[in-house]
């Protein structure tokens, strides 16, 4: 293969395009070698990497040839250093350059031999302040507009670098193709189409990323905006349309309708069917491996069924997720209704145990304090020591509540004398206490009897008194 060269034979214009087809959604640099370490191609469409370039070149000479030699163009040393790693180990590899970028660089190989590498930024700029000033040290750049420029990068996920590493694969692949189809002598625009439907079915993979990554995309909202997307990835997308059918329900592209010619992959999880995605030609095409469809066609249905699961899964565990935060969010909420509730019978519990507290006060003040005060007067005596013990034993009853409750209507004499009747004393023995007349105590009898409802009735007062 002496005297052949990727940029003579494959074309610079050609190799530009196949960069661009990764480059787009990177939007980061990328550089094709030809195994000598002359560059093939190269495109740089990050502020980042492009900044970083122009700034180590202008350390390395005033022509590109004397910069080349120098060793001081850092840029083209770094992106070098990759790919000639990659050409004799014949696979490939990944390094950070001096601007803390991931450089993933792809062997070209033709029936064994290595012809160049393909390699592409494929990180996102670092954004801390310390490593950006240790890199513009290097650079001789303002480390502020430096930092200013790695900022305005929209920074990828992972998955999509994951996707590029295989692309720049790819890429190689189709450019080595290219080459040994040239020097078989046949066909170019053969190779260009092939090229070109690779493209394609990776611009639909990437495309179908960027739809089920987006966070505020609903399951419907994905599969509408799948189905529209999936014919773009095969050979005649202006003559093909696709359906996707999950749980009985179905979303197709535009001009939607079956056909004899037509392939269709499950979707699963767990293990369990629950959809399908389908695609159809309108009109009949040239055979293929699978009737009309490539084998790539169907290796690509079948990624795009499988990535459908997944985001089913994980959709649904998400809503799994909100269902279970709503719950605890309820029985919070009844929590605190039953701790207000509690809160209020522990406030009621203590109100009654302070009236409870007041009754037997006033019980005490009414019926204890005036037998002690007798006591007193008197002296102790039997009688009096007995009714003092009835009536201590009347405060936690409910005679002293029901007479508390009366004593609107009960004068505190009448109370008193209540008291000494239910506790069985006789009329004298209360009128020898009271030191009052018998007449008195009687006619305080018939009123307590009047008060309480009993006058004219045959109901003893003393049987009476002991119920209440």
């Amino acid at each position: 293969m002496e005297g052949a060269s990727l940029k003579k034979i494959v074309g610079e214009g050609l190799l530009n395009e196949i960069q661009k087809s990764y480059v787009q959604y990177l939007e980061s640099s990328a550089a094709i070698y030809e195994n000598s370490g002359d560059y093939a191609a190269a495109l740089f469409s990050s502020g980042y990497c492009d900044f970083l370039n122009r700034a180590s070149r202008e350390m390395a000479g005033k022509t590109d040839e004397e910069a080349l030699r120098s060793g001081r163009w850092i840029c083209h040393e770094d992106c070098w250093a990759v790919s000639l790693k990659s050409i004799k180990d014949k696979k490939p590899c990944e390094i950070e350059c001096s601007g803390g970028i991931k450089i993933y660089a792809a062997p070209i190989i033709a029936e064994g031999v290595v012809i160049g590498s393909n390699n592409a930024a494929v990180s996102n700029p670092p954004t801390d302040d310390k490593k950006i000033t240790e890199i513009a040290g290097k650079y001789r750049v303002d480390p502020k507009e430096l930092l200013k420029i790695a900022k305005e990068y929209s920074p990828r996920p992972e998955h999509i670098f994951n996707a590029a590493r295989n692309h720049i694969t790819v890429a190689a692949k189709a450019i080595a193709a290219f080459f040994l189809r040239w020097k078989a002598g046949e066909e170019s625009e053969r190779l260009l189409h092939g090229l070109g439907e690779r493209m394609k079915e990776l611009g639909c993979l990437y495309g179908f990323s960027r739809i089920v990554e987006e966070p505020s995309m609903s399951l419907e909202n994905i599969f509408e905006e799948a189905a529209r997307l999936i014919p773009s990835g095969w050979c005649y997308p202006d003559m093909c349309c696709a359906r996707i059918v999950f749980e009985g329900r179905e979303f197709t592209s535009g001009k939607f309708r079956t056909s004899t010619w037509g392939q269709a992959a499950d979707i699963k999880v767990s293990g369990n069917k629950i959809g399908a995605v389908e695609i159809y030609y309108l009109e009949e095409q040239p055979e293929r491996d699978e009737g009309p469809f490539l084998e790539e066609e169907r290796d690509l249905l079948n990624a795009l069924a499988e990535r459908l699961g997944k985001v089913v899964e994980r959709k649904k565990a998400e809503e799994s997720l909100r269902e279970y935060a709503a719950q605890l969010k309820d029985q919070r909420s009844l929590l605190e209704q039953k701790t207000l509730a509690l809160s209020e019978l522990i406030e009621h519990m203590e109100r009654t145990k302070n009236k409870t507290k007041e009754d037997i006060a006033r019980n005490v003040e009414e019926f204890i304090t005036p037998i002690l005060k007798k006591l007193k007067l008197k002296g102790a005596s039997r009688k009096y020591l007995d009714l003092l013990q009835h009536h201590l034993a009347e405060l936690t009853a409910s005679f002293g509540q029901e007479i508390t409750r009366k004593r609107a209507r009960l004068s505190p004499r009448q109370i008193e004398i209540a008291g000494m009747i239910k506790g069985g004393l006789s009329s004298k023995e209360i009128a020898e206490l009271l030191d009052i007349s018998y007449t008195t105590v009687d006619k305080h009898r018939r009123d307590i009897r009047k008060k309480l409802g009993i006058s004219r009735k045959k109901v003893n007062l003393t049987s009476f008194l002991r119920k209440v």
